[in-house]
């Protein structure tokens, strides 16, 4: 995995204040999750759109010699990256780590909000282009 300067990472991963979270969970569902529960497995065909509120998130790249952690997202962050926007399958999987609530989206309710929130639209855009090459 390439090294990230600390400047790239905050653009990539960056958190949600609580009124954008607010009007995450007015577009999406809010839902409780388990440790180990998978919310995105590598090759899903339907992937949805996670934002963390409470507990943590992992994105994990399977990997022939063993499993690579690639982020660790924490509550204000969430998951997601390029491919999700041009409905291509999931090459990483999204796993919780530690037991929370997180905001689901599906993709059409996302593009739904992405048209409506000129803000949403280019912090998503920002950080999901650079995530491309980490994933």
């Amino acid at each position: 995995m390439p090294v990230i300067s600390d400047a790239h990472r905050a653009l990539m991963f960056p958190t949600l204040t609580e009124a954008q979270m607010k009007r995450f969970a007015r577009q999406g569902t809010v839902r409780r999750v388990e440790r180990g529960e998978i919310l995105i497995e590598a090759g899903d065909e339907r992937v949805p759109f996670f934002v963390v509120r409470s507990g943590e998130v992992e994105i994990v790249r399977p990997c022939d010699d063993g499993d690579e952690l690639v982020a660790v997202h924490a509550p204000g962050q969430f998951t997601g990256e390029a491919n999700m926007l041009l409905d291509r399958r999931s090459i990483m999987r999204c796993q919780v780590s530690e037991p929370g609530d997180v905001i689901q989206l599906s993709r059409d309710q996302l593009f739904g909000f992405i048209q409506t929130d000129p803000e949403i639209s280019e912090l998503l855009m920002l950080a999901f282009i650079p995530r491309k090459d980490v994933g």
